[in-house]
């Protein structure tokens, strides 16, 4: 009877024992200072270095941290500009580690903003290093935040902040549902870092590269942590629930990045991606950037604000599969996978906007700034995306519901619309918007996405903006009225 008294005392304690190692709070030693750069250093002194947290997974040591901070190589690069291999090294440290330790890339995606990393080598085992499970979701509104300043080999962490809203849509992470909105410190190099719940017992999110910067009395604005810096006053964090789904699938094998940053272009300071062996490479910014592209190995543009596609090697990234990816991803792919066909013919492709029936059947043009915007907005089911194609040999290109008498029909709008500019009141403003967006597709080869009734009721002529045009420029109106009539025929 004692003897089997002491057996189940034992077994108490052990099962106490293990209760307070699971409740062990996520220590400083968690927490890394990651840095990607040039392994030689007569091949430039430049480096990208953000934070991250160190983790266990089966029996390896990974790091997770934004894809912001890494470049996305696992060994080298070829750049486009210098055809000489570029070695690429990634490395981890903080206090504990006592010296940088090396890491290999396991996987970055630009549309997830997420990157992971692996340590090998010994010297690990005294580390209080946090297990997977420890990525979960939040139990209360307070948090932590830890990081590393970009200049600084010193942990800095923020015990007061807290969680605004867990749904946060004020984001531009393609592949990112929802984030977290956090009031808490965060500065330039924290991007990667760790949001612990109140206890420090779990990870709840990974601080991204982008935050909002608030304007007293004015819309707040999306910004990412770069060296000009800004006033940061929230913090956008990647949900731990979602960045441990993208984790055990990248090392299970079923996740392989679908959009990566073009290495070379990240060397230089550059911002293009790649997905499925299209390069989308940003040229400037400005409003209402446009995508356009052109086959072959050169990077072209039709002005400082526009970005490219252009052919990589389309064995860098394998084809996406429509069937395999869930809505927003799937709409994304069918596009690409038709802007590659048409450069794989050696076709120069733009897309300049987006349209949008809102209000029923009304038309709206949407323009983007980045290509985070972009994708966004590629997988959309409620735009379409303006394409227009155009031969090298031939010119342009229109779909079959688009003929040569529908374009001289949009220029001419085009044309009327240029002689009625200056004409403000609001519901002139709207119609003559609406009519540019009708005159834009015509030019572009897209009349199919006119609706013939919505095309219809603009050309009807009696609305009260109509009646405002005629008293201000009533032959420019007619000659804009009878062209409009002709689409419509």
């Amino acid at each position: 009877m004692m003897k089997a008294l002491i057996r189940f005392m034992l077994l108490v304690l052990s099962v106490v024992e293990i209760s307070l190692q699971a409740a062990e709070p996520i220590g400083d030693q968690a927490i890394v200072k990651v840095k990607s750069r040039f392994c030689d250093p007569d091949q430039g002194d430049g480096m990208l270095a953000g934070s991250g947290i160190l983790f266990r997974s089966g029996s390896g040591v990974f790091v997770l941290t934004s894809e912001h901070v890494v470049l996305h190589a696992r060994a080298h690069v070829n750049t486009r500009a210098n055809t000489e291999d570029l070695l690429v090294c990634h490395s981890v440290m903080n206090t504990s580690l006592r010296e940088e330790r090396p890491a290999k890339l396991r996987a970055a995606d630009w549309s997830t903003g997420l990157a992971l990393l692996e340590i090998s080598g010994g010297g690990l085992s005294g580390l209080s290093i946090p297990d997977i499970s420890v990525f979960g979701d939040f139990s209360s509104l307070s948090v932590h935040t830890f990081g590393f300043p970009h200049e600084s080999a010193s942990m800095v962490q923020d015990p007061s902040g807290r969680i605004l809203t867990m749904n946060g849509q004020r984001h531009r992470i393609p592949g990112v549902s929802s984030t977290m909105e956090i009031a808490a410190h965060g500065e330039y190099g924290m991007s990667g870092g760790a949001v612990l719940d109140s206890s420090r017992s779990s990870v709840i999110g990974i601080l991204s590269h982008q935050f909002l910067s608030l304007k007293r009395g004015d819309r707040s604005e999306l910004k990412q942590f770069q060296a000009e810096g800004s006033d940061v006053d929230i913090l956008i964090a990647i949900p731990a629930t979602q960045a441990r789904s993208w984790i055990e699938g990248v090392l299970n094998g079923t996740i392989k990045p679908k959009i990566v940053r073009d290495p070379a272009e990240q060397l230089v300071g550059g911002q293009s991606v790649l997905y499925s062996g299209v390069l989308l490479a940003s040229m400037g910014g400005g409003d209402g950037v446009g995508i356009g592209g052109v086959s072959g190995n050169s990077a072209q543009s039709s002005g400082p604000s526009h970005a490219t596609f252009y052919i990589a090697n389309s064995k860098v990234i394998p084809d996406c599969d429509e069937s395999a990816l869930e809505k927003s991803q799937a709409q994304q792919c069918k596009w690409i996978m038709r802007i590659r066909s048409e450069l794989l013919r050696r076709n120069t492709v733009t897309i300049p906007f987006f349209v949008a029936h809102e209000g029923g059947l009304r038309m709206k043009r949407v323009e983007y700034n980045s290509l985070e915007e972009f994708f966004v907005n590629l997988g959309d089911p409620s735009l379409s995306p303006v394409l227009g194609i155009q031969s090298s040999e031939f010119g342009p290109k229109y779909a079959s519901s688009t003929s040569v008498a529908a374009v001289k029909i949009g220029q001419g709008l085009r044309s009327t619309l240029n002689g009625l500019a200056g004409q403000t009141p609001a519901k002139v403003a709207a119609l003559l918007d609406e009519i540019s967006v009708v005159s834009d597709l015509l030019i572009s080869g897209n009349a199919d996405l006119i609706h013939p009734q919505r095309l219809s009721e603009l050309a009807n002529g009696t609305s009260s903006a109509w009646e405002s045009l005629f008293n201000q420029n009533f032959e420019q109106t007619v000659e804009m009225l009878q062209l409009l009539k002709q689409v419509e025929r």
